[in-house]
């Protein structure tokens, strides 16, 4: 375990050299056994280091595997146990990162003196119900997801002007699909906050596509033609916390595709069941 092989095997082969020849004397000159005589001590020796070699061996491997399977489920019991523990971290990293963007909004209405900003504390109710009674659970019905998301649209519209354009579409049965909490927030967030006016207006679009086998999530909004979202999105904690997730939760399921062109900026999320 040591890593010291050359040792151990030096070890290993004079201890039972050793042995053996403890064997012969007292075979021979104890119990007076006949075989050393026939034979020879070398020979008897010879034998005895054999047999013993072969046994200790056998013995020794078992020992080995043993420890090895062992050890094994240890590691991986440790490496399940760190990457529940990340996950939980970054499960609880979602919370404050969205109330602080929710709150902000609130906050910009009431300065505001909009009679809006009580539409806005009922729908911040709403989200922060959701999201208590869903932090116990590992998984949530992919229709909350969607009211979840429809409920910061109307938010994020109320402190938005009216220029802008947010279309919304949902195709598909979503009764049977499930879906990990608050995977599609920051993309939505991502979208309002950098959304700017292009040549075709200043619009954001959202669409879900689901399948018997998948679910395909797509976001695009437009923006200026010199300004870039790349490094901003790279950058973000909501993104790279979704990165993170995606990796841990389906790490072979997913497929994520961000595209920075001159006046839009799109995301695609595809997660197979």
């Amino acid at each position: 375990y040591r890593k010291k092989f050359v040792l151990y095997i030096a070890s290993f082969c004079s201890l039972i050299l050793f042995t053996g020849g403890l064997k012969v004397y007292f075979y021979n000159f104890v119990l007076h056994g006949s075989d050393v005589a026939s034979e020879g001590i070398l020979f008897t020796h010879l034998y005895w280091f054999f047999r013993d070699l072969f046994e200790v061996s056998a013995i020794s491997s078992i020992k080995l595997a043993s420890d090895w399977v062992i050890t094994a489920g240890k590691l991986t019991q440790k490496e399940k146990n760190e990457l529940e523990a990340e996950f939980r971290f970054l499960k609880a990293q979602v919370n404050p990162h969205f109330i602080f963007n929710t709150l902000n909004n609130i906050y910009f209405l009431i300065n505001k003196n909009s009679s809006k900003a009580g539409e806005a504390i009922l729908s911040l109710s709403n989200l922060l119900r959701y999201r208590i009674y869903e932090r116990s659970e590992s998984e949530s019905i992919i229709e909350n997801e969607i009211q979840c998301i429809k409920e910061l649209i109307g938010l994020e519209k109320l402190r938005n002007d009216e220029n802008l354009k947010v279309e919304f579409n949902v195709k598909g049965n979503f009764m049977h699909h499930k879906i990990e909490p608050l995977l599609f927030i920051p993309f939505v967030e991502n979208a309002f906050k950098h959304c700017g006016v292009s040549k075709s207006g200043k619009w954001i679009s959202i669409n879900f596509e689901l399948t018997a086998s998948e679910v395909r999530f797509h976001c695009s909004n437009s923006k200026l033609s010199f300004y870039s979202t790349s490094d901003n999105v790279h950058s973000g904690i909501g993104i790279k916390n979704v990165r993170s997730r995606l990796q841990l939760l389906y790490p072979q399921n997913h497929q994520l595709l961000i595209n920075d062109v001159e006046e839009t900026y799109s995301v695609e999320l595809t997660i197979k069941d």
